[in-house]
């Protein structure tokens, strides 16, 4: 599995967490994670098991004040407060920035995806209309 879904994943978790704490949902933020979070050092389960941690920024402006620091992950703070993260005993995201992928070249191939698909709305629109005219730019950045 990617960094990039992982990322994704995490976010997902953040966002889910929220929506099913706010609907009612049985879970409240405590029990994501189910570890160890505000200094604990010990979260492995068993002897010689790799471990899947994120480490948080406490000092980052979204995780203060400090008096529910998963909540403020939970609910405010979300992957802007990930500093590193260890997937199997492997440190895939460092001071929060991804080990595993190439983001520019990333971005730049799903630009390039994306301005391929736009030249191709017009075939499929039932109007023959193209993506300026279905949505046009309100600020040219071209």
């Amino acid at each position: 599995m990617s960094a990039d879904s992982n990322r994704f994943r995490l976010h997902l978790i953040f966002v889910l967490g929220r929506i099913n704490y706010i609907n009612g949902g049985i879970l409240p933020p405590q029990s994501v994670g189910q570890g160890a979070y505000a200094g604990t050092t010990s979260v492995a389960s068993a002897v010689g098991a790799k471990a899947d941690i994120v480490l948080v920024d406490l000092k980052h402006p979204a995780m203060r004040p400090k008096r529910e620091p998963l909540r403020s992950l939970l609910y405010l703070a979300a992957e802007r407060a990930v500093r590193d993260v260890y997937v199997d005993g492997r440190l895939v995201v460092k001071n929060g920035h991804c080990l595993t992928i190439d983001l520019d070249a990333e971005l730049t191939a799903l630009e390039a995806a994306q301005m391929r698909s736009m030249e191709r709305v017009w075939e499929i629109d039932f109007a023959n209309r193209t993506a300026e005219e279905l949505a046009p730019m309100d600020y040219d950045v071209h």
